[in-house]
């Protein structure tokens, strides 16, 4: 099992099953074609990284994130857009939030922010376990379908 950066939106082409497994797991719709061009555009502007798990056949996990500075202290910070590992990859997970810190270091952030879904408290255990910092509780409203 190898981590691999995915440099552009061409690359990343070969995620398209790897994202409809993860929309699949949250019971969610995903829009490939929409999903591709945001998010590979935000690569190849060099907004976002991409780093998969591959195992030799298939992509198997997947961490994207984006950068911005703070509005007020210019002080960068990188937010996840996307994290997910296939059955296939459970604990690994770890290789690629070690590798976002590590890459996050290099580019002198000052604030790593990840989210999960509610009900998946797996997931927080292992950003407490990390010392992340739980600094933000988020609602949701649905208007439409």
């Amino acid at each position: 099992m190898e981590l691999l950066q995915l440099t552009s939106k061409q690359k990343m082409f070969g995620l398209r099953g790897l994202c409809n497994e993860f929309a699949e797991s949250i019971n969610k719709n995903l829009d490939w074609k929409h999903w591709h061009k945001a998010v590979g555009g935000l690569v190849d502007n060099k907004i976002a990284e991409c780093w998969v798990l591959n195992d030799d056949k298939e992509y198997i996990g997947m961490l994207v994130w984006s950068y911005f500075p703070c509005l007020v202290t210019q002080e960068l910070s990188a937010t996840e857009i996307c994290f997910y590992t296939s059955e296939k990859a459970r604990g690994h997970g770890m290789k690629l939030l070690n590798k976002m810190i590590e890459v996050c270091k290099e580019k002198k952030v000052i604030n790593v922010n990840m989210a999960h879904f509610a009900g998946n408290e797996r997931i927080g255990t292992m950003y407490n376990r990390m010392n992340f910092v739980k600094s933000e509780i988020s609602y949701t409203l649905r208007l439409g379908a």
